[in-house]
């Protein structure tokens, strides 16, 4: 695979450094509004209850209270430092567990930022906690997160922590689209994964995955690129050409789309489904409604979120016949769509 020369990662067959030889990246953005609308009392207890935890892990102790897990959010440099120190010392199951319970308190807390955390973890000598440490970044609207991102996307020797990677770099490809990246990382990012995406020596999952995270961009080889996954790649590469048609967004993909909701493979169908959903046009709801009769039910649920990701009357219709469905899964996931759509039909809730 091309090689990404990179502070942040030792190439395949060197010793990675230990968690606290890396240097930490403070969040300032989170820092300094966490600051802002906190009182000093608020700051000195949540210096106390950063106190409290330091010494907890240093003991091996994860057991953390919620106030001590929520003051190890958006560290600057000096307590990053502090922290990867100590998670250094903790053996490479409870440094897992530990990743896995701070990301896990980011996702129901939205001012809640390990990323800090994150970034340095990426360069743990165990690929599971790598590879978690990677999927928490998928978010993370920074731009320093890019070209570490990038370099474990190819020379980590992890294939779990290069699959990650290239997922995680499909949100700053997505930005990329929208012109919030600068042209010369806009240009890397498509450069790197494009290179990904063509390498035969990867693996196709990772070959798929790079392909339908820089779809988004508009590049004139897109196009091409996604019929010849589609047409002439594995099984992997294919379901990869039709996840990058959702993310293009491109009308053009929705008859392609449409025959694939019709074939015997239930990965197939599942993905033409959801990339319907992507591109987001009213004139994909008569095929997925087709869906929603599927015998399997994966299809079924897919197809939901997609009409519940396009909403529109006629939506509402098709859900409404799927609202009392035997199945439980399936009714939670109908009042989930139909929240998704009233959303995206009234986003600012003034109908309401």
């Amino acid at each position: 695979m091309p090689k990404t020369t990179s502070a942040w990662v030792e190439p395949a067959g060197r010793a990675r450094h230990s968690a606290h030889e890396t240097v930490c990246s403070g969040t300032d953005f989170y820092t300094v509004l966490m600051v802002a609308t906190s009182s000093d009392g608020d700051q000195s207890g949540r210096a106390a209850a950063r106190e409290r935890a330091l010494t907890r892990l240093a003991a091996g102790d994860l057991e953390l209270s919620k106030d001590e897990q929520i003051a190890l959010s958006a560290l600057d440099r000096e307590n990053c430092d502090r922290f990867m120190a100590v998670f250094a010392r903790l053996v490479s199951d409870d440094r897992l567990s530990l990743l896995q319970l701070l990301t896990s308190l980011e996702e129901g807390a939205p001012l809640a930022d390990f990323s800090a955390i994150s970034l340095a973890a990426i360069a743990d000598e165990e690929p599971t906690v790598r590879a978690t440490a990677v999927a928490a970044l998928g978010d993370y609207e920074a731009t320093d997160s890019i070209e570490p991102l990038l370099a474990l996307a190819h020379d980590d020797p992890d294939d779990g922590v290069r699959g990650e990677a290239v997922v995680a770099l499909g949100s700053a490809a997505l930005r990329a689209a929208f012109g919030q990246l600068s042209d010369s990382l806009r240009g890397r990012l498509v450069e790197e994964l494009h290179a990904i995406a063509l390498d035969v020596s990867e693996e196709s999952l990772i070959r798929a995955s790079a392909f339908a995270s820089v779809a988004v961009i508009d590049e004139p080889w897109v196009r091409d690129l996604i019929f010849d996954f589609f047409e002439e790649g594995d099984d992997v590469l294919r379901l990869g050409a039709i996840q990058a048609m959702g993310r293009t967004a491109d009308l053009y993909w929705l008859p392609t789309l449409e025959n694939s909701m019709t074939v015997m493979d239930d990965d197939e169908r599942v993905a033409a489904a959801t990339a319907s959903g992507e591109i987001g046009d009213e004139d994909g709801v008569p095929a997925l409604a087709e869906l929603l009769d599927d015998e399997s039910l994966e299809v079924v649920l897919a197809a939901i979120e997609a009409l519940g990701e396009i909403g529109g009357p006629e939506v509402a219709e098709q859900l409404e016949r799927v609202s009392t469905h035997p199945e439980n899964e399936v009714r939670l996931a109908v009042q989930a769509a139909v929240e998704t759509a009233t959303f995206a039909d009234d986003p600012m809730g003034f109908s309401r």
